[in-house]
């Protein structure tokens, strides 16, 4: 159950089958299906953890429970039993800050011959001084002449970057750093020729750069912390224009196109100003309901 292939070689594990695992309805008879989601910014504290969330279970692991078997590099690290209940759990291994691509595998099973794998190769953990280091570039750079570390708010030359990492993916930044006008054709951030440990120091700082934990953010708010009223105007909130206004936009467009413009833009419109955000699905959908209020 569960083969994975990875870039260091094949993961597959085997058990023995239960002559009454074919005794229950054909209905009743599926995979489970898992995700595992690595901390925003990485691993950088020893009590990090990695999150795991069921996206779909059994019956029979809702009536007596799941065992997981947690794999570190393709070794067996530890098996747990988790309540009936369960939904969204943080793996019984805390990887470690001194941990360096390393991949992560979970095995979740019904106790009924239903398996879910799931597999995260951790991005490479970086020390203090790295993180230090990227933050003397920005300034030594004169990053902060164009860009405010303090706002998240469009001024004339650059994004305010407040709580950055929270907001943008590391290889978007990444990409940004290296060559912005292939990824936002109206920038005017000058294209430099960084060595590879610059940009991966920069990213490193930028994406330390987290907002604090908070309770639910209702639309208007992520509206907002976003950077979308930069942009566009939705008549209470007035943007540069860069992009299109909003209002009505409920009567021209479905929820599930706006979900992917306002995750992947990039892929529905190569070259375009839109970033890609970070959203969780119960922001996103509370931005989406936003719009539609509009």
């Amino acid at each position: 159950s569960g083969n994975l292939i990875d870039n260091r070689g094949a993961f597959v594990s085997f058990e023995g089958d239960d002559p009454r695992h074919l005794a229950h309805p054909a209905s009743e008879c599926h995979e489970l299906d898992v995700q595992l989601l690595e901390p925003s910014g990485g691993i950088r504290q020893p009590d990090s953890r990695i999150t795991a969330r069921m996206t779909r279970v059994t019956s029979f692991g809702r009536r007596d429970g799941f065992t997981l078997r947690c794999y570190e590099d393709y070794d067996l690290r530890r098996e747990v039993r988790l309540p009936p209940e369960t939904e969204t759990f943080a793996l019984p291994c805390a990887p470690g800050t001194e941990a360096k691509d390393r991949l992560f595998t979970i095995n979740l099973d019904d106790g009924a011959g239903h398996v879910g794998v799931a597999s995260l190769r951790l991005r490479r953990s970086e020390a203090k001084a790295d993180l230090d280091r990227g933050r003397a570039l920005f300034f030594q750079r004169a990053c902060d002449a164009c860009h405010d570390l303090d706002s998240g708010a469009w001024r004339e030359d650059g994004p305010g970057l407040h709580s950055i990492g929270s907001r943008r993916p590391g290889d978007y930044l990444s990409r940004v750093i290296r060559a912005p006008r292939t990824v936002n054709r109206t920038s005017r951030m000058p294209e430099d020729d960084l060595s590879e440990e610059t940009v991966s120091a920069l990213v490193l700082f930028l994406t330390s750069l987290q907002r604090p934990a908070a309770a639910d953010r209702h639309g208007s708010r992520i509206y907002l912390d976003e950077g979308c009223a930069d942009c566009h105007e939705t008549g209470a909130e007035f943007g540069s224009m860069l992009g299109p206004a909003l209002q009505g936009i409920a009567r021209l467009r479905t929820d599930s196109y706006l979900e992917e413009v306002v995750l992947r833009p990039q892929q529905l419109f190569p070259g375009t100003a839109m970033p890609p955000t970070l959203l969780q699905p119960g922001e996103l959908s509370n931005l989406i309901e936003y719009l539609r209020e509009l």
